[in-house]
């Protein structure tokens, strides 16, 4: 899975993982593969963004 997570207030980096849990925190997109193995299809997923209101994804503690 490849996500990007903000590292200082206006900047994000990639981060390629294999595991949840191993995600950072603060991720501003998360592009997963459904079925592993390289030809599958990709989940693309976005936290929510409404005028003030801003969210992000956070892996499971």
């Amino acid at each position: 899975m490849l996500a990007c997570a903000r590292s200082k207030l206006w900047w994000m980096t990639p981060e390629w993982r294999s595991s949840t849990r191993s995600l950072p925190p603060e991720i501003q997109f998360l592009l997963v593969e459904v079925q592993p193995g390289g030809q599958g299809p990709y989940a693309l997923l976005l936290p929510l963004i409404d005028g003030d209101f801003r969210a992000t994804l956070r892996p499971a503690e």
